[in-house]
């Protein structure tokens, strides 16, 4: 009777085995031919942010978005409202890290070159989210708006997000105004470089590294050895030059005496409050906030706000997948203006 129950299970295991079997090669495909899919998709996206950069100028741009009107229905004045997230760096291309492009003196540019030749525009907004990135493209932006209203006299607004931080903070303090949200991430003046010394692992895995070079200071920041008193001075040096050009900047586009700003320059975060208070920042709120004071600094009751549309496929895809507090802004250091990840 045992032998009996036995071959009556056996099919059903032998079934239930089978299934089994199929579902795994199943998810096998289905999972492969995500990862194919999601492979062209990357290369696609590298491909189309390097024609962008390349091609700059009105390519940037597919249109605009109304995102209201205000007033008569008819006006044509427009108050522009540019997203900028990302790293900032001088080549830009794909930040696959946080999301979205790079911030790059070049979307600055061709954002300017777009306003200038619509006389309808009144005003800007950018809406950032950085960490903050390279201290020269941070500081080529920081020229940027400042020339720009100069030449154009049309307000400059800023519209911080979850993080405005280190290099993200410095080309913002160029605006004429500055709205943040009350829990942004914020501040971090300073700078910061590093380095790393494997001397020892090197020595527990057999490894021995040889230098050869022909300058006394060539290999600086050599892993395999620790740095020198001269050394630590020399980066020393790099490391304030920067941060006194932070400092300056920052004194410069807030109005605020150097002296202060070095005093609370010390690549702390603050929250958007604690940043209202140190005057860092203007007024809390979000877009409606932003778009207020860009109408009472462009003296203007009726308009629309009109959002400027990357063609970037990595953008437009991006912003599909992109939640809105993503773990990834934990990968930067946002107390440097140097490479944040």
């Amino acid at each position: 009777m045992a032998e009996t129950t036995l071959k009556k299970i056996n099919p059903i295991l032998a079934f239930i085995a089978e299934i089994f079997k199929k579902a795994f090669y199943l998810v096998k495909s289905v999972i492969t031919f995500i990862l194919a899919l999601f492979l062209i998709f990357f290369i696609l996206a590298i491909f189309s942010s390097i024609l962008i950069v390349k091609e700059g100028g009105d390519k940037f741009y597919t249109g605009e978005k109304i995102l209201k009107t205000e007033g008569i229905a008819e006006t044509q004045n427009k108050i522009v409202v540019q997203k900028i997230t990302g790293t900032v760096s001088l080549n830009g291309g794909a930040d696959l890290f946080y999301g979205g492009e790079s911030i790059t003196p070049a979307i600055f540019e061709n954002t300017f070159a777009n306003i200038k030749k619509d006389s309808q525009v009144k005003a800007v907004i950018f809406d950032i989210d950085s960490p903050g990135g390279s201290p020269v493209a941070s500081d080529r932006i920081f020229e940027l708006i400042q020339d720009f209203k100069k030449e154009t006299q049309i307000p400059v607004i800023f519209l911080m997000g979850d993080l405005a931080a280190s290099g993200g903070y410095y080309i913002a303090a160029a605006s004429d105004y500055i709205v943040a949200n009350p829990s942004t991430l914020t501040g971090s003046i300073g700078t910061i470089m590093e380095s790393y010394n494997f001397e020892g692992l090197y020595e527990k895995l057999g490894i021995q590294k040889n230098t050869f070079k022909t300058g006394e200071y060539k290999d600086i920041l050599s892993d395999s050895r620790p740095i020198t008193e001269q050394e630590l001075k020399i980066i020393q040096d790099l490391n304030t030059n920067t941060y006194d050009l932070f400092v300056q900047r920052v004194s410069e586009g807030r109005k605020l005496p150097v002296e202060f700003v070095k005093s609370i320059a010390n690549g702390q975060i603050y929250s958007g409050r604690q940043a209202k208070d140190l005057d860092l920042v203007d007024s809390l709120g979000n877009l409606d906030e932003a778009v207020y004071q860009a109408k009472s600094l462009a003296n203007i009751q009726d308009f629309k706000v009109v959002e400027y549309q990357s063609n970037s496929f990595f953008s437009q895809f991006m912003s599909q997948i992109k939640t809105n507090f993503s773990p990834l802004t934990l990968l930067y250091k946002p107390a440097t203006i140097y490479t944040q990840r």
